[in-house]
């Protein structure tokens, strides 16, 4: 909020100015931040009304400017390269499809293996449901008790 009014009082300043402004203008102004107060605590009216100078010192923006500096370059525009001169292209030759062999000897290899699966699977589903019969005693219940077979 105090930017936005530092910037309605004095709008042909930069984003810079504005912060290098209220920086200036802090009350008990700190040249390293706290961990309660930061810099300062900002003076809306003394950021509006002050007279700050130009050279005026700002943390925030020294601190980063490496990475800024890194960024405008970046941004900064390449010319296009002229465009490849090319040849021409070959003649379209006839081509055969389908000369490559489609069961190679990988493909043997993972039918090979999901049929020994499906087989394991098999055998170990009917001893499992042995088992499981081998297990159960079937019963009847007459008028004399409950008697196994």
């Amino acid at each position: 909020a105090v930017a936005a009014l530092v910037w309605s009082a004095h709008p042909d300043l930069t984003a810079r100015a504005v912060l290098t402004r209220i920086l200036a203008t802090l009350d008990a102004h700190r040249s390293q931040p706290s961990t309660a107060y930061g810099y300062g605590v900002l003076d809306a009216y003394r950021a509006t009304t002050a007279d700050v100078p130009a050279g005026a010192p700002n943390p925030v923006f020294s601190a980063v400017a490496p990475f800024m500096s890194r960024g405008d370059a970046l941004a900064r525009r390449v010319p296009r390269p002229a465009p490849a001169a090319t040849k021409p292209l070959p003649p379209v030759r006839d081509v055969d499809v389908g000369t490559v062999p489609s069961l190679t000897g990988r493909v043997w290899l993972g039918i090979a293996a999901g049929v020994a699966g499906l087989v394991l699977l098999a055998v170990l589903a009917l001893v499992g449901l042995r088992a499981r019969r081998v297990r159960s005693v079937p019963f009847t219940i007459g008028v004399e008790g409950i008697s196994a077979w």
